[in-house]
């Protein structure tokens, strides 16, 4: 298949579903698996339904995700988090009724409240992020951020980064 959008051109691969990610980036492959009975979450935050779409496509690619969450906002999403632990967050800033920093912040003190629980790994996915924000964000703690449009291997190389650094406990690289 190929699937061009104004947010990635991707070619997503059909490959059997068998636990593992191939991700192709210029001729080598690279294999991101779960460890046997891990399981992994993501919620995607964006009031983009297209933005949305074209992200859970690229995940499902992965075939790392045994549960892929949208939400249309920051609000939307924080009361996806207020039911669920995610292993991985990737948000926008520009949403309405509760923007990404809002959310962020939100998601931080959830958190805080329940240390019990796993945190969530967070990458900001945006195409409008000021200087003003990208402090915001460095303050908050956020260390993953990708700008729109970007392509389907940085994408994915950053999410597959996130993964190893952060998720260690159920992704192993063979």
């Amino acid at each position: 298949y190929h699937i061009i959008f104004s947010l990635f051109s991707i070619e997503i691969f059909n490959l059997p579903y068998n636990n593992r990610a191939r991700i192709y980036s210029k001729g080598n492959m690279m294999i991101l698996t779960t460890k046997r009975d891990k399981k992994l979450s993501v919620l995607i935050v964006d009031d983009e339904q297209g933005i949305r779409s074209v992200i859970k496509e690229i995940l499902e690619s992965m075939h790392l995700f045994a549960f892929i969450i949208e939400a249309q906002d920051g609000a939307a999403g924080y009361q996806r988090c207020l039911r669920q632990n995610f292993d991985l967050v990737i948000t926008d800033i520009m949403m309405p009724k509760m923007g990404g920093i809002e959310f962020i912040q939100n998601l931080i003190h959830l958190n805080k409240k329940s240390p019990e629980n796993e945190q969530s790994s967070l990458l900001i996915l945006t195409g409008n992020m000021t200087t003003e924000g990208l402090k915001e964000a460095l303050n908050l703690g956020v260390k993953h951020i990708v700008m729109k449009p970007c392509d389907f291997d940085k994408f994915t190389e950053k999410v597959r980064q996130i993964l190893i650094q952060e998720k260690s406990d159920k992704v192993i690289e063979i």
